[in-house]
């Protein structure tokens, strides 16, 4: 059989590719006017949001709680926003600054998979606190303590100052401020628990003390009067006797 080859075919080979080749560079010039920023930006919050959902997804693990979870949920989509606005603070004249940004905001990644769950043990003051510990120490090494330090930098070394830049600045310090104050508050319930307590006892029991010892005396009234009445009946009795008997 000899081989032949059509006219029509290859004029429409040509038109099919053609308009495939059209097409591509059609869509490459809608995607090349959006801004390199855009799309960095755009990878930023999807990575975010795939690790909160992700996080959401996956099984319970290591005595964590539903009612935790939601909490931690909750704490990261706060962080979340932080974290989108720290990226911006890019300064590109400054490439050593360009990576310690990057190397603050991966490590400002490691929140999200490490967590602590409560703990019912109470005899350790390591065990029974190992939440507000762990969150505390997320807060000054790995969250708000590394962001404040390179935010400081840019507004005093580089001279960089904005509205978002100040006021996350701000939050950031008023987070440590909290932590250490939470801290602190944690150690002196530890090491004074006695003075705590005197000073809270008295206040919500002294009445139901009171109303229970007014109770026991008022049985013990009711108890001597009781013996006193049998008492009194049998002294009659053996005066009766005695008549009878003279």
């Amino acid at each position: 059989a000899s081989l032949y080859w059509k006219p029509e075919t290859w004029i429409n080979t040509r038109i099919m590719t053609h308009k495939y080749t059209s097409g591509l560079l059609r869509n490459s010039n809608q995607l090349s006017t959006v801004c390199a920023n855009d799309w960095i930006l755009a990878l930023h919050q999807i990575v975010l949001i795939l690790l909160i959902v992700g996080k959401w997804l996956l099984p319970l693990g290591g005595g964590v709680t539903k009612d935790e979870l939601s909490q931690l949920l909750l704490t990261f989509v706060g962080t979340a926003a932080d974290i989108l606005e720290f990226t911006s603070e890019t300064l590109e004249k400054n490439p050593a600054m360009v990576y310690v940004i990057l190397a603050v905001w991966t490590w400002s990644m490691l929140q999200f998979p490490l967590h602590l769950a409560d703990q019912v043990v109470r005899e350790n003051f390591f065990i029974k606190h190992s939440t507000d510990i762990w969150s505390i120490i997320e807060t000054l090494f790995i969250q708000d303590g590394p962001f404040l330090l390179v935010r400081l930098t840019v507004i005093i070394h580089f001279r960089v100052l904005h509205q978002m830049l100040g006021f996350f600045a701000i939050k950031n310090g008023l987070v440590i401020t909290l932590s250490l104050y939470r801290l602190a508050i944690i150690l002196l319930d530890y090491r004074h628990p006695m003075g705590n307590n005197a000073e809270t006892v008295p206040m919500h029991e002294s009445d139901d003390r009171r109303s229970s010892h007014s109770s026991t005396e008022a049985i013990l009234d009711d108890r001597r009067s009781s013996h006193n009445s049998e008492e009194a009946v049998l002294t009659d009795e053996l005066a009766l006797v005695d008549k009878e008997e003279s």
